[in-house]
């Protein structure tokens, strides 16, 4: 069984009136470390994203030893790109993707690409594991209209302006179905998750903490999880109790 994953990943369909076009919600480059905690131990999340020359944006994420920082755990890069999905909705819309889980001496990787012309995801595995080799295809239903990374979701969730509004409105829900990017070694890791490729999801606004912090809410696979955003919209927070697993930012 392969270490918990720390990095999820989700293909999402907004249905909310709330997602407007918001150009003030622009995303910009970052740089940030988190603590995370889960049943397996204790890990260093580096993460890095930013925009290319091509003007999509690239997400890179580094799972690490807290006590030897050269040894990688999981290693994962998301490149999207913000588009106009529908006549008042923008959304960070999914290109590309590759990730690689090291276990023992032993290397798990997934690679893919999102085409939504022809409606397919279509991914390559490699691993020791015969069962988890070679190309495979996936057709994306045909309701399926706004599509987001998981480790991006707060980021598709700005640009298609709900976060604000529902901290504006201190309510507000965003309905989507998710593809578990990591698929199908995600599903082999976490508990009571569905071993599928794509599962409804949604992500609603729940409170302010007592920092003044903003508590948002994913339903997704039967499970809930947490994220905390503070007065920057940066993510400071994310908890998954069902899971056992806590990431908090360094300071």
């Amino acid at each position: 069984m392969l270490r918990p994953l720390g990095v999820l990943f989700l293909f999402l369909i907004a249905s909310c009136s709330v997602l407007n076009e918001d150009l003030n919600d622009q995303l910009t480059a970052s740089t940030n470390q988190y603590k995370q905690l889960e049943v397996s131990g204790e890990y260093l999340v580096d993460t890095m994203s930013g925009f290319n020359k091509n003007h999509e944006y690239v997400r890179k994420t580094q799972i690490i030893s807290p006590v030897n920082r050269s040894k990688v755990h999981e290693k994962t890069i998301v490149i999207s790109k913000r588009k106009k999905i529908s006549n008042d909705l923008f959304f960070l819309v999914p290109i590309k993707y590759e990730s690689t889980f090291y276990l023992n001496n032993d290397v798990y990787t997934v690679s893919g690409q999102v085409d939504l012309k022809r409606r397919k995801i279509l991914y390559n595995l490699n691993s020791p594991e015969y069962k988890w080799l070679g190309q495979r295809e996936y057709a994306v239903p045909q309701g399926v209209k706004a599509i987001c990374f998981y480790s991006s979701i707060i980021e598709c969730a700005k640009v298609s302006g709900f976060i604000k509004k529902a901290i504006e409105k201190k309510n507000g829900d965003m309905n989507f179905h998710i593809l578990w990017e990591s698929f199908p070694y995600f599903q082999e890791q976490y508990l009571n998750i569905p071993k599928e490729i794509l599962s409804e999801a949604r992500l609603s606004f729940d409170e302010f903490d007592k920092k003044g912090n903003y508590r948002f809410l994913l339903a997704a696979g039967g499970q809930e999880q947490v994220y905390i955003l503070n007065k920057n919209l940066d993510v400071v927070g994310h908890y998954w109790a069902s899971q056992g697993l806590s990431k908090e930012l360094v300071k």
